[in-house]
């Protein structure tokens, strides 16, 4: 994957990374940077700014934006790390998490996009390069036309949900992989491999059940006075999502089997290995007794002076063994 980043210059509006305004068709030009700073609505369409967090200048244009209510204002600012929604008025303030972009790859590591959605506004901001509004961005300089706030919302949320969806499907292939080397007996190296891939597996899931709330508890304020738009789209994203974490948790599921048939397997190799070292110990302690009563170096040994004596003491642990041999066959049988 790699996607251009281009980093623009607004003197007029400091922190802004981006913005576009989009005509009643849904096809976007880039913002006047004194309208955007000074949150000029165009007549058709809406506005889009993406603003960079870290910018202390832009976080303080955030701060005083006293159009937005402020506790949306508040969960833009937050450090919190943890995906969530609030709906006041006709805005919506959302965090979700993605990838976070590395020059021309998509890290492991999450960043929180967040946003302000109103009917004819979408403010986004993070702290981090992230993959999921970076591809937005992409697709609509490209042409790819959103009429609403909602469809450019949902175009951002459904890259997050692509990168999940990729996420499952690479782990579910490894689970694949795993059991196929299970299968064909070779347990050891693939006990190490399952470890990370359950980890990995129930991080993506948690992340899924999580923006799978934040669209639900969404779908519930649809009454309040929320755009339309806003609503609309959180039944299809729902949907995408339950498909996703039911895919994932069918790998967990597999995982955890697979987890538990190589522990049964290395737990059936382990006994039958104790078997044969008992069954070893157990033929080789009559000869050790004795070997042990003949290297006493006490009195009236016997066949201390016998000649051959030697012979008569391997015979004898010759004997003992035989005799063991013959009572656990004798024990078994009467089992």
């Amino acid at each position: 994957m790699t996607v251009a980043l281009p980093r623009h210059v607004f003197p007029a509006f400091p922190g802004l990374v981006w913005g576009h305004v989009f005509d009643a068709e849904g096809n976007a030009r880039p913002v006047d940077e004194h309208a955007a700073a000074a949150m000029a609505l165009p007549a058709e369409g809406f506005l889009w700014l993406h603003i960079d967090l870290v910018d202390v200048r832009a976080r303080q244009w955030l701060a005083g934006l006293s159009a937005v209510p402020e506790p949306l204002r508040r969960l833009m600012l937050d450090a919190e790390d943890h995906q969530r929604v609030l709906a006041i008025g006709a805005f919506v303030g959302i965090v979700v998490s993605d990838n976070i972009l590395e020059f021309d790859h998509r890290s492991d590591d999450l960043g929180q996009l967040r946003c302000i959605v109103g009917e004819r506004l979408l403010i986004s901001g993070r702290r981090n390069k992230l993959c999921a509004v970076a591809e937005a961005h992409e697709r609509v300089s490209h042409g790819h036309p959103c009429p609403a706030v909602g469809d450019l919302l949902a175009t951002i949320v459904g890259r997050v949900l692509g990168h999940l969806e990729d996420a499952g499907d690479r782990l579910a292939d490894a689970v694949d992989r795993v059991e196929d080397r299970v299968l064909a007996d070779h347990v050891d190296e693939e006990m190490r491999a399952l470890g990370p891939l359950r980890r990995e597996l129930s991080a993506c899931h948690r992340r899924l059940t999580g923006l799978r709330a934040l669209f639900q508890r969404l779908s519930h304020e649809g009454g309040r006075g929320l755009p339309l738009g806003l609503v609309a789209l959180c039944g299809p994203l729902i949907e995408r999502i339950d498909a996703a974490a039911h895919d994932v948790a069918a790998a967990q599921e597999r995982a955890r089997l697979l987890q538990d048939e190589i522990s049964a397997r290395l737990a059936v190799a382990a006994n039958r290995n104790l078997y044969v070292l008992s069954l070893i110990t157990t033929f080789f302690l009559p000869p050790a007794f004795v070997a042990g009563i003949f290297g006493m170096n006490t009195a009236d040994l016997p066949f201390l002076e016998t000649r051959g004596g030697t012979w008569w003491a391997l015979a004898l642990c010759v004997a003992a063994t035989a005799g063991t041999l013959i009572g656990f066959r004798w024990l078994s049988r009467r089992s």
